[in-house]
């Protein structure tokens, strides 16, 4: 139930945080670790639960969390070079790294949702759905790459135009359900 609550609480704060308009960027490895860490309790409590009352042997809990210690090593390698961004649209990001390519004279072609750069034979992907998602994981080697993310950081900090946020009306919509769900369905009556 504790976990139910924490859930929802984070709901609510990155759901004001969304409405409010604030520009967020950040790597979505540091969420993934705290998702981890909840899924992770749960599962592991059920598990020597079970082996304190001898239904399941320790090779089961070892095995479980080898299992989930790899695909956690996997996912966060995975997202190293992925960047979540918030409250702004695809193309402000496409132009603040087009205006840091022709600073540093580098020639690139934008199609659709990527920005591929002729002189290296990579492409930086911007994908878009509720949130902007900035893909750095083919130009992590170059030397620019960290500076093309603390400059799109600065870029969408500059921008003052404010947007309405779907994403934002998304997890108000899904505050309230968990929030009817729990007063419902988990409530505790005495």
């Amino acid at each position: 139930m504790i976990i139910f609550d924490l859930m929802l609480v984070w709901l609510v704060i990155t759901t004001i945080t969304l409405l409010s308009g604030a520009k967020i960027m950040y790597n979505p490895k540091y969420s993934q670790v705290i998702m981890f860490i909840v899924i992770m309790y749960i599962n592991l409590s059920n598990l020597v639960e079970g082996y304190k009352l001898g239904y399941i042997g320790i090779s089961s809990i070892v095995a479980f969390c080898i299992v989930t210690l790899l695909i956690f090593i996997w996912g966060y390698r995975k997202n190293k070079y992925r960047y979540s961004i918030h409250n702004v649209k695809e193309r402000d990001v496409i132009n603040i790294i087009e205006s840091y390519l022709e600073r540093k004279n580098i020639k690139y072609e934008v199609k659709n949702d990527e920005i591929y750069l002729l002189d290296i034979d990579n492409n930086i992907y911007v994908h878009s759905l509720m949130e902007i998602t900035l893909d750095c994981r083919e130009i992590k080697n170059t030397d620019f790459c960290n500076e093309i993310i603390d400059e799109v950081k600065m870029g969408i900090k500059e921008i003052k135009q404010r947007y309405f946020s779907i994403e934002g009306m998304f997890y108000l919509v899904l505050t309230l359900f968990f929030f009817w769900v729990r007063v419902n369905f988990l409530m505790i009556n005495y």
